[in-house]
């Protein structure tokens, strides 16, 4: 009888087929010891989860149904299949699919003369590009929408194992953000507001969980994987071996969102220790190593991506605090009620609200993708402490934490809603079948495309196969998009014409100027 280990096992399957599908293009020592990584670590997980807990159990298959559906939907929404409106980022994410599905992987550019390697956390788009190679590219699409639901529906139902009210505590997840709305209206003087709110800060985004998953799903389904298998860790449902092993993979999907597991996991190594559920960790020893070959790819002229300290800036501690005080709410409705938090929780949250302060020290990528990234499994475990506790708030009829806890929510949920009416209301355009090249010089035609290329010649030649074969693509003068109703160019959320009015007559007036 299938039980609940198997969904958690199939699950964490999706993750390492994408790492097989990588090894399958790597030179044959690489693929061979990435293999046999794929493999130790898939057995290092199944031989270390319980069978006698809460994993033990038979599956709950229509409760795993309906969550798996509304992942399915939400991610619909969100763009995924072009059934609906897809955020701009679809555009360079349609491209890199495009690409893998035209000619496989690894992928080679032209622009004026040099080589330039695709070198991106790759990890969502393989499985559904070897479907697309089978098939077509629109096939490629509609795998990606399966497996993208099948890993937040997995998700969702970790989480519904471990507290009850599986769909209230699901929504409650999926809605929350930081209090954007009250800054956004203060700087526009209540005036108007955009589709996206979290770029109100001058600094850093902590973007919702609904934009994340619209715009990001690449990121966020291992970030929250990641998070499913430390609350997993934590409730003793799997030791630390089984744990680590199952993280393994998660880095070709998104290596800048695993940073943010430092405190978490330096947390479940505490526990760990404690409880002396180490597992088999000689064999983790040689396991680890294995994945080497990821890493090296994903380092691959990483140094050219922009990166600074922002404590130097001139305004940095005012900006901090202010920032802090909208994007923290929750943590702080968490810290002040800390004697409800389960306690087996408390350790991932305490870690979770440190890192939070420190991370906005530190800035990586043209737009801070730092800030928007790292900041994934932190604030996915401070989302989940602050939904518990407000459903116990309400269960027990406790009148103060519960208008609190539901004041901070509904404010949170202005922003998921807007993105989601955002979806809804514009036109969808269909899929687009661009190189990665011809798509960036339309939309950023000035800017580096560092996090996406890395010279060729960055590559060892132990690492890849391949690449002297592979046909350079190089930008095209062509139309992408016919149908998209913002044309050719990224869509302009300041233009007067976008926003979304609230006092009659302030269009006539609008400013031009940034709100941040």
């Amino acid at each position: 009888m299938p039980r609940n280990v198997h969904v958690v096992l199939a699950v964490s399957a999706l993750f390492l087929a994408s790492n097989v599908l990588f090894a399958k293009s790597l030179a044959p020592f690489a693929a061979a010891v990435l293999f046999g990584g794929c493999a130790g670590s898939f057995a290092l997980l199944a031989l270390g989860a319980s069978r006698t807990g809460i994993l033990g159990e038979p599956a709950q298959w229509r409760l795993l149904g309906v969550l798996i559906g509304a992942a399915f939907v939400l991610l619909l929404i969100g763009g995924e299949g072009h059934v609906f409106f897809s955020k701009d980022d679809w555009l360079y994410r349609d491209a890199v699919l495009s690409d893998l599905v035209d000619g496989g992987f690894p992928v080679v550019y032209r622009e004026q003369g040099q080589d330039l390697l695709l070198r991106a956390p790759l990890g969502m788009y393989l499985l559904p590009a070897a479907v697309g190679r089978a098939v077509s590219l629109h096939a490629a699409h509609l795998a990606l929408l399966i497996q993208n639901a099948l890993v937040l529906g997995g998700f969702f139902y970790v989480v519904a194992l471990l507290w009850p009210r599986p769909l209230a505590m699901a929504a409650l997840f999926t809605a929350f953000g930081c209090l954007d709305a009250i800054p956004f209206l203060v700087k526009t003087g209540g005036a108007w507001l955009a589709v996206n709110l979290s770029f109100w800060s001058e600094y850093w985004n902590y973007s919702n969980h609904v934009a994340q998953l619209f715009w990001n799903p690449n990121h966020v389904l291992p970030a929250w994987w990641f998070v499913a298998l430390g609350l997993l860790l934590l409730r003793r449902e799997l030791d630390f071996t089984a744990f680590a092993a199952g993280v393994l993979p998660l880095a070709l999907w998104s290596p800048i969102s695993l940073m943010g597991a430092a405190a978490p996991a330096a947390t479940f190594l505490f526990v760990a220790q404690r409880t002396g559920a180490w597992g088999r960790w000689p064999l983790l020893c040689l396991a680890a190593p294995a994945f080497l070959p990821v890493l090296v790819y994903l380092a691959l002229a990483a140094e050219s991506v922009e990166h600074e300290w922002l404590t130097s800036k001139a305004d940095f501690f005012d900006q901090y605090l202010i920032f802090n005080i909208f994007a923290l709410a929750q943590g702080a409705f968490v810290a002040a009620q800390w004697r409800r938090v389960d306690p087996w929780f408390r350790g991932a949250v305490l870690a979770s609200l440190v890192e939070l302060l420190i991370f906005p020290l530190y800035s990586i990528g043209s737009m801070n993708d730092f800030s928007q990234r790292a900041s994934l499994i932190p604030r996915a475990y401070v989302a989940l402490a602050f939904g518990a506790l407000l459903l116990r708030s309400l269960r027990e009829r406790r009148p103060a934490a519960a208008a609190v806890g539901s004041t901070l929510a509904l404010i949170a949920a202005v922003s998921p809603a807007l993105e989601i009416y955002d979806s809804l209301r514009t036109p969808r355009f269909s899929i687009g079948d661009c190189n990665l090249l011809t798509v960036h010089r339309k939309v950023h035609p000035h800017a580096s495309l560092a996090t996406y290329l890395a010279p060729v010649g960055a590559a060892p030649r132990w690492l890849l196969g391949g690449v002297e074969a592979a046909r350079p693509k190089e930008s095209v003068d062509r139309v992408c998009w016919p149908d998209r109703v913002y044309g050719e160019k990224l869509f302009n959320w300041l233009d007067p014409k976008y926003r979304i009015w609230l006092r009659r007559g302030a269009a006539e007036t609008a400013p031009t100027s940034v709100v941040r």
